[in-house]
């Protein structure tokens, strides 16, 4: 596992998430815990995929929250057939918190 910590904080993070992958995207899914602790479900998800062939690395920051309870992230063309780390974080709406980033796996882009 690559040592990658792109977020640390006290937000708490939601229950069950999953890493698939799809044609031209990583797809995450999750179980929505708002009202835990300070989970909100509108909370960012930041899903961040990191290409240990190119060292490039593509996130998104805005396309879904917690109570969406999914997200996809798209990668370019070609990194078909690079190696990708995948990681998963949460932001408050307002920035004011942020969870700690958890690490997905590894996976081999098609």
């Amino acid at each position: 596992m690559p040592k990658l910590w792109f977020l640390g904080g006290s937000l708490v993070l939601p229950l069950n998430i999953h890493r698939l992958n799809n044609d031209g995207e990583i797809a995450i899914s999750w179980s929505d815990n708002s009202g835990v602790g300070n989970a909100l479900d509108t909370d960012f998800a930041m899903p961040l995929a990191y290409n240990a062939d190119k060292h490039e690395v593509v996130y998104d920051m805005v396309s879904a929250c917690r109570g969406d309870e999914g997200v996809s992230l798209n990668y370019p063309s070609n990194w078909s057939g690079d190696t990708v780390h995948v990681y998963l974080g949460f932001v408050s709406e307002n920035g004011s918190l942020v969870s700690d980033s958890v690490y997905l796996g590894e996976a081999v882009i098609e």
